[in-house]
């Protein structure tokens, strides 16, 4: 009856994280190179960047980090 119980709570332990909640994925289109965060994960023309995240604030916060996603420079000195 013990082992029965112990085999119980740990198949929980392994299951409730899988069950939490939504993954997070940084994707970055091939075509157009926009990146954007999306709930699952990435492919086709959608390329993942760096890793999956708990959170989407996590994930934002990581895009906006990366040099892929930034918005190249334009000089608007050229007519």
């Amino acid at each position: 009856m013990k082992k029965l119980v112990i085999a119980s709570l740990l198949t929980i332990a392994v299951a409730t994280p899988a069950l939490a909640g939504e993954t997070f994925y940084v994707a970055q289109n091939t075509k157009n190179q926009k990146c954007r965060v999306v709930t699952e994960e990435p492919s086709g023309k959608l390329t993942m960047l760096g890793a999956p995240y708990q959170k989407r604030g996590e994930a934002v916060k990581a895009m906006k980090a990366m040099d892929a996603c930034k918005a190249p420079a334009t000089d608007s000195s050229k007519s």
